[in-house]
């Protein structure tokens, strides 16, 4: 499921997949958990974590996480600054980042890695 966020987001006018920086105490899986409801309305389970990272948003170096889950329950629809959450294929996510409209970095290999089936490699 990809998310594209309004002007105010530090990942504006780009797909990513929900997520944040964790708040203190939480667990990167918390905040998936918690960024998934708060962006696509959708509460889901943390099946596995796919991979972690090191990825750049516009310039800015974060620490990502991937994590394979499950919708429990709601119907995923743009909240909390969302504009857009939709679907996608790995041949989307590659027509997106050929557009430059993906986010940069290594979110974006590490969800066509996964996709793939491949192991998410931790270095930038």
């Amino acid at each position: 499921m990809l998310i594209y966020k309004g002007e105010n987001a530090t990942n504006a006018g780009l797909y990513s997949v929900p997520g944040s920086r964790c708040r203190p105490g939480e667990t990167p899986a918390a905040c998936a958990v918690r960024e998934a409801m708060e962006e696509a309305s959708v509460f889901v389970r943390v099946v596995r974590e796919l991979g972690n990272f090191v990825s750049k948003v516009k310039g800015i170096p974060m620490h990502g996480y991937l994590f394979e889950s499950e919708i429990i329950s709601g119907i995923p629809a743009p909240s909390g600054g969302t504009l857009a959450v939709a679907w996608a294929t790995l041949t989307h996510i590659e027509e997106l980042q050929k557009r430059d409209l993906m986010i940069e970095g290594r979110l974006c290999e590490a969800i066509k890695c996964s996709l793939n089936g491949n192991k998410i490699s931790a270095a930038y």
